[in-house]
């Protein structure tokens, strides 16, 4: 709340300064997520949650004299926490979260350059709705694509701290500047990005950029972290594995202390006599001393009743894997990973190295074509009436076992917008098309700040998610007033009680959408 009151203060502090202007803007979002999956609770259908949001903002604009202008944006977001399920208190709560939504100073030396600098606002694709903007609201590895965060509608943008230069000549306009991250982890990392745009009078907008994403880091230990080198095998052999099943071994000692271990028998219906052997002689001399167990017979097993306990059988295969996935698909399957390293079959497999980076270079086109403005109609009898689009390549370099290909970091998107004679302002229809095997989960970079993939769905290859759309509609009701509609199958990440974003889209298959409305209001 702090930032917020400090902006305040310093709104009386410019109203001595020239013309101002102070606007005021609400916002109400009301909708429903129509059908949708938590893949990461996979007991817990989201399907029919409400989801709802209001909005509140104070802006303060001021032309300072003929060279500065300040503009300074405090407001704060109603909201309630997405939790699975119903037990949790954080789920019957509506919550608030104050915040700035600019505080930044552009400085204009003459009428084509001038430098903003601060928090800020920035857009280079003018006609995205709601998918696009790929240079910003992007990751390469892991390949994750961003859309809504705090406001779901209308929202194609990033808010950066940093500074940018810009240059206008003509048609052409050049945007050179370093943009620091500040929502999605790891957070304060600066971007140098250069985008150029090109307008025709024909309503043809052309443009490209480029960006050195992630390359400057501000921490030397989270660069560490995130370059830490990992041992994988190629083409590793993973001999045939029976069924399993998983025992829980809970035992008590004297001075009432428990001790909890698992074991895994072979079968679907192994043996219980067979189990407690397995235990006895592993360490009967522990049993004996500290838990008073004499016999195999007197310990105390549990078979686990739930069918996710027991482990599918499978053939032998070969893989390409990290030395830990390795270790740890072994102890899930019940088995001695050592069994594995010196099975005859990896008597040739060496030990290789890799390291992941999050830096990555980044490259963009978009386009534009106004069919107004080509065929001179007016806008304001069709409303708005073209098409638009944006392809990006995230990341020049390919990686071993995961990013292996650039053509699954290469996202596309392509929109309309469609005339309605006066019913609408605005109509567009957003589609979006990237071939990425990898489940687009944030766990990595949020959680741990570690860059293979999710270990959950690490070597799951998952292509329901690859299509994505969007339909966005909007009026004016009059000059303070404002309708909006959006229904999509997009990026959307619903937050928790403690503000900390789902790691998977809850829209990640075909039939999944939600809808949204909203009402605001803005003098």
């Amino acid at each position: 709340m702090k930032p917020a009151l400090a902006a305040f203060c310093l709104i009386p502090l410019c109203l001595a300064f020239g013309e101002s202007k102070l606007s005021l803007f609400t916002a109400l979002d009301l909708g429903l997520l129509q059908e949708g999956n938590d893949l990461k609770i996979r007991d817990y259908n989201p399907s029919g949650l409400a989801l709802n949001r209001t909005y509140v903002d104070v802006g303060f604009a001021q032309q300072l004299d003929a060279n500065y202008f300040l503009n300074i944006g405090v407001g704060g977001i109603f909201w309630k926490a997405f939790e699975a399920g119903t037990g949790s208190p954080e789920s019957k709560v509506i919550k608030f979260g104050p915040g700035i939504s600019s505080a930044y100073m552009k400085w204009s030396p003459s009428e084509k350059l001038n430098l903003t600098f601060g928090y800020f606002p920035y857009k280079y694709n003018a006609s995205a709705r709601n998918l696009g903007e790929y240079l910003f609201r992007t990751e390469a590895y892991p390949t994750i694509i961003y859309t809504g965060g705090w406001s779901w509608i209308n929202d194609a943008q990033y808010r950066t701290v940093g500074a940018k230069l810009t240059w206008e000549s003509g048609s052409f306009k050049h945007d050179l500047g370093l943009f620091g991250e500040y929502f999605n982890a790891p957070i304060y990392d600066i971007t140098p990005a250069y985008i150029a745009t090109w307008k025709g009078a024909s309503g043809l907008t052309l443009g490209g950029a480029a960006s050195l994403h992630r390359f400057i880091n501000p921490s030397p230990k989270t660069r560490k972290v995130l370059t830490q080198p990992y041992t994988y095998y190629q083409n590793f052999y993973l001999p045939e594995v029976q069924s399993k099943s998983k025992f829980n071994v809970d035992i008590q000692d004297y001075a009432g202390q428990s001790s909890h271990e698992i074991k895994y028998a072979a079968g679907q219906q192994p043996d219980p006599d067979l189990v407690r052997a397995q235990v006895w002689a592993s360490d009967s001399t522990t049993l004996s001393s500290l838990y008073g167990i004499t016999s195999p017979a007197a310990i105390p097993i549990v078979k686990d009743p739930n069918p996710a306990a027991t482990v599918e059988g499978r053939s032998a295969r070969r893989a390409t894997m990290l030395r830990d996935d390795i270790i740890t698909l072994a102890g899930n399957e019940g088995s001695d990973s050592s069994k594995f390293f010196s099975d005859p079959n990896n008597a040739d497999v060496a030990a290789q190295s890799v390291s992941f980076d999050n830096a990555a270079v980044k490259l963009v086109a978009f386009f534009e074509l106004d069919f107004n403005a080509l065929f001179g109609t007016s806008a304001e009898s069709l409303g708005d009436f073209g098409i638009y689009g944006e392809i990006a390549q995230l990341g020049l370099k390919n990686y071993p076992i995961f990013y292996t290909e650039t053509s699954q970091r290469r996202p596309i998107m392509l929109g309309a917008n469609i005339p309605t004679f006066g019913l609408l302002e605005n109509l567009s229809v957003e589609m979006e098309y990237l071939k990425n095997p990898v489940m687009e989960s944030i766990a990595s970079t949020y959680d741990k700040l570690d860059l293979p993939p999710d270990p959950e769905f690490r070597y799951k290859s998952y292509s329901r998610d690859d299509y994505k759309w969007s339909v966005h509609a909007s009026r004016g009701l009059n000059k303070f007033l404002s309708f909006h509609v959006q229904v999509a199958n997009d990026h959307m990440r619903l937050k928790d009680g403690f503000a900390r974003p789902e790691y998977i889209p809850v829209t990640n298959e075909p039939s999944h959408w939600y809808w949204l409305t909203r009402i605001q209001w803005m003098i």
